[in-house]
């Protein structure tokens, strides 16, 4: 039951939003957490809606230090995780040292996601960003 509320809590926040953005206000911090929270979640749909408006994609969470993509990878959101990547997420350790791909393999993700992260890091490497 303790899912169905917390859930029900971030659709609330998800129409707070909706309706901010209609009135052309868009907190900062309150984005940055909602973006956090739609990547926890699943929700792809908020997620491209806030990075769209322009929430910083490397959002980290101020006490864990994980970024959407931690939160992605780990609740097994492939989608998501894609997505992120795709608009140019770093590849960056939280608080604990802890990669996306470490949180793959502590989370015991998809194949499918755990092959795309592996990949995706790898290539992240190569090119300098993060990692």
């Amino acid at each position: 039951m303790a899912d169905v509320s917390e859930k029900d809590r971030v659709l609330h926040q998800a129409a707070m939003l909706k309706h901010a953005q209609n009135r052309g206000a868009l907190d900062p911090e309150y984005a940055s957490i909602m973006l956090l929270q739609g990547a926890y979640y699943g929700d792809i749909q908020l997620v491209v809606t806030l990075l769209e408006r322009g929430v910083p994609l490397d959002t980290a969470d101020k006490v864990t230090g994980m970024t959407a993509l931690h939160l992605a990878v780990g609740c097994n959101h492939l989608d998501v995780a894609r997505t992120l990547v795709e608009r140019g997420a770093s590849f960056v350790p939280d608080k604990q040292g802890r990669m996306p791909t470490t949180i793959a393999a502590e989370c015991e993700v998809s194949e499918d996601l755990c092959d795309f992260i592996v990949e995706a890091e790898a290539e992240a490497e190569v090119r300098g960003k993060g990692v």
